[in-house]
Formats: structure tokens, sequence, C-alpha cells
């Protein structure tokens, strides 16, 4: 388990990383001024190869979903053209069934 402490305002918030990337804890004190410290928005290399990893990450997911929308798309395709079959299908299937019906009450 990643456990990483960033300590972003100069008086009481501070950000726990659990996990890696997935789960982040915060930490908030009372005594917050609401000003950035310069020294904790650097971009660092550890950064820059995080924020790199997940526009990768999402990057994939869009693919992913991507795939998932045309299958989607082609079964509802699928769907739709079996029920237009079926439409067709059921008056000539009750026609036989009529038909079985006389034949059955002529014998």
């Amino acid at each position: 388990m990643l456990l990483q402490k960033h300590r972003i305002f100069r008086k009481g918030i501070t950000i726990v990383t659990i996990c890696s990337f997935s789960c982040i804890a915060f930490s908030i004190s009372s005594m917050t001024d609401g000003r950035f410290d310069d020294e904790y928005f650097k971009e660092s290399e550890q950064s820059s190869q995080f924020r790199q990893e997940y526009e990768m990450r999402k990057i994939k997911q869009d693919q992913g979903l991507d795939v998932i929308s045309e299958g989607l798309d082609t079964l509802k395709d699928m769907a739709q053209d079996m029920n237009e079959e079926f439409d067709k299908q059921v008056p000539l299937m009750d026609e036989i069934d009529e038909k079985v019906d006389r034949a059955t009450t002529d014998l």
C-alpha cells in the first residue's frame, strides 16, 4: 500500500494518498487561512508522471467505453431486426395454427 502525505496550505489542509491513485483522504483544520503555498504546487517529476498515467488511463477508459458503445449499438440493431422479423412471422404462425385446428376437427 502506497501512503503519501502532502501539505497544501500553510495551515490546516493535509492530503493523504492511499492505494496509489484511487483513494484520497482530506484532513481539514479549522485554522486554514486559505493561502496557497507555492512550494507545494510546483510540478515535480512525480506529479508529471502521475498526470501522464492518469491521462493514459483516461484515454484507455474512453476507448473501452467506445468499444462497449459500438457493441451496444450493434445489439440494439439486431434486436430491432429480430422484432421486425417476429412481427412478420406472427401472422404466418397464426395462419398455421388455424389450419392445424381445422385439420384436427376434420379428423
